[in-house]
């Protein structure tokens, strides 16, 4: 029988235990062989040599956080059995020569959540067999090659959540490790460059994410078929291995790819999510016949040009939300027959024409939330997207009736619409949803102050019209669309900014009769009729009233500016003109002056005659 269950609380209890003798009797007169010993959430600070001698049948042994500061050389002799070993979140510094000597069946050996700083050369000499060797959650800042010599078996190290600064010497003994599959995680550590003939040649999964890489150079492992760079510093990423499945480069500072770059055939998994990507040549993903997975959200691309999904016959998932689409050419999801799953929320997708969707013939879920849709047709959707089970369409400006109509159906067609949030104002369904007309209605009964300025028409009409029926041919719509780099509060103050602009050039002359206050109140008036569960509005900042009338302020300014300077300049035009003037007065006066005498000379001359 086996003792599978022997808990301590205190050096004591463990002391008792080590006490016991290596078989016991049982109830019923049977002996008991003890094979696993568990000390956790205690408090055995030493671990003295020799103290598990007389246990040589024990094949697992659990010392979790029990406080162990110190374990001494020869404190597992004898455990030649032991094929797993765990001392995990204690509070050991150092690992020193000795300690795990003659573990010759010793597979797993978990060190993990010490505070191991150092590891004294040829520390796991002996492990002949050990396979997995977890350093994970310590303070290592370097990392020896003759740390992990001779360890012939070895196929998975974690050194995450570390401090190493460079693997410049790390593992560069390759002969040591074997020929099988080699797994490595470097991941939440101070890496700065990486330069993969620093790591061994067989090395098939690599996990470097969440690094500070900015610099990768060398050749990829040609074994290699999973390697996680997210969350780093990276412009220019690796070339990548003929072999390799899964490829994550997420959250760096990739700008664009060199057409050519991925030439792997056998990549499934692709993530490039987060990046500063803007164009993507047509060309650049031809090479991935077998992709399954396809990220690019979070980026700043604006444009998918036809033909870019072509050769992605295999494709089953893609995300392009977060970027700054507006619209879909014919043709554009040409290639895509096998996604199940299209995400194109948080765009800036003011119409879709449904029937680019046709080439999805397998798609069951689409997102299209937060963007800036009013109406779609849903009879068309359902034409071209048969087997469409889902649709997510939260979070755009959706005018009721059409909203209604398209839930209707859905419904009808028993497609499942996710329900919004938005149920303490206008909505559908939870969803938010606008009655434009109504909103100008409202807008003009709580405005009455503005009656006396129709005769210098202000252009309010226009500012009112960003709510009904001719919403398409609206500033607001038009601006909405033209700048998705913009976050919302942005978009929503240069809208008021741009109208203050348009009301400016009606009324020029008007700067100093109140303008300002006019345009102020006009403002606060609209967006204290914003219900505030409504979504975009909810989240405006505290200062958002503050920042639209500075912006305001700071265009009328610079109108009244512009006013002075052209007075200034017509001023100075008439001066000149004055000068011109008076100079030419003064020449007919001189030339007058000066035929005078003559002519009372003559007259003189006649008298006397």
């Amino acid at each position: 029988m086996e003792c599978d269950h022997m808990t301590t609380k205190t050096d004591q209890d463990l002391k008792n235990i080590l006490e016991l003798p290596m078989t016991t009797a049982s109830n019923n007169n049977k002996k008991t062989t003890i094979r696993h010993i568990k000390v956790s959430n205690s408090y055995v600070p030493i671990i003295y040599e020799g103290s598990f001698n007389k246990f040589t049948t024990i094949i697992e042994l659990y010392l979790n956080a029990s406080s162990v500061e110190e374990i001494q050389p020869g404190a597992f002799n004898n455990l030649q059995r032991l094929v797993k070993m765990q001392v995990d979140q204690n509070n050991i510094t150092e690992i020193t020569r000795g300690v795990f000597n003659h573990l010759t069946n010793l597979t797993t050996l978990d060190l993990s959540h010490n505070y191991i700083k150092s590891i004294e050369k040829h520390s796991f000499l002996g492990l002949n067999k050990l396979q997995i060797l977890l350093l994970n959650h310590n303070k290592l800042k370097f990392i020896s090659s003759d740390d992990f010599s001779k360890l012939k078996s070895l196929n998975f190290i974690n050194l995450s959540n570390n401090e190493l600064s460079n693997i410049t010497k790390m593992l560069d003994n390759n002969s040591s490790i074997p020929k099988n599959n080699f797994r490595i995680d470097l991941s939440f550590n101070f890496l700065k460059t990486l330069n993969f003939s620093d790591l061994p040649l067989n090395t098939s999964k690599l996990s470097l994410n969440n690094n500070q890489i900015e610099e990768i150079s060398g050749t990829m492992m040609p074994d290699l078929i999973e390697i996680l760079l997210n969350s780093n510093h990276i412009v220019q990423p690796p070339s990548i291995s003929n072999l390799l499945i899964h490829l994550n480069l997420s959250s760096n500072k990739i700008k664009e790819l060199a057409l050519g770059f991925f030439h792997s055939k056998n990549l499934r998994r692709l993530d490039l999510s987060n990046n500063s990507l803007e164009n993507l040549h047509r060309d650049i993903f031809d090479n991935l016949t077998n992709l399954e997975l396809l990220n690019l959200q979070n980026n700043n691309i604006g444009y998918i040009p036809v033909g870019l999904f072509q050769a992605l016959s295999t494709l089953k998932y893609l995300n392009m939300s977060g970027n700054k689409l507006f619209e879909f050419e014919y043709g554009t999801f040409n290639g895509l027959n096998s996604v199940t799953s299209l995400d194109i929320s948080n765009n800036s997708l003011t119409s879709i024409v449904e029937s680019t969707f046709h080439p999805l013939s397998h798609l069951t879920e689409l997102f299209v939330s937060h963007n800036l849709l009013t109406t779609i047709d849903s009879s068309d959707f359902m034409q071209h997207l048969k087997t469409l089970k889902k649709v997510h369409l939260n979070n755009n400006p959706w005018i009721c009736k059409s909203l209604l109509s398209v839930i209707t159906k859905f419904g009808q067609a028993q497609i499942i619409v996710e329900k919004g949030v938005h149920n303490k104002s206008t909505n559908v369904n939870g969803i938010a949803c606008y009655n434009y007309k109504d909103l100008k209605q409202q807008l003009d009964r709580t405005t009455p102050s503005f009656s006396n300025l129709t005769g210098t028409d202000y252009k309010w009409d226009q500012f009112n019209n960003f709510f009904n029926e001719g919403f398409f041919n609206t500033t607001f719509y038009n601006f909405f669309k033209n700048n998705m780099n913009l976050d919302f509060e942005s978009k929503l103050t240069n809208i008021f900014q741009k109208q203050t602009d348009d009301t400016l050039n009606y009324t020029i002359f008007q700067l100093l009769s109140g303008l300002r206050e006019i345009e102020e109140k006009k403002f606060l008036n609209y967006l204290h009729l914003i219900p505030t569960s409504q979504p975009h509005f909810e989240k405006l900042s505290d200062n958002f009233e503050e920042r639209v009338i500075n912006k305001m302020s700071n265009t009328l300014t610079n109108i009244l500016i512009l006013f002075v300077v052209i007075v200034i300049i017509l001023f100075f035009l008439l001066v000149v003109v004055t000068i011109k003037n008076s100079y030419k007065l003064l020449n007919c006066v001189s030339v007058k002056n000066a035929f005078d005498p003559v002519d009372i000379e003559s007259n003189a001359n006649l008298e006397l005659i």
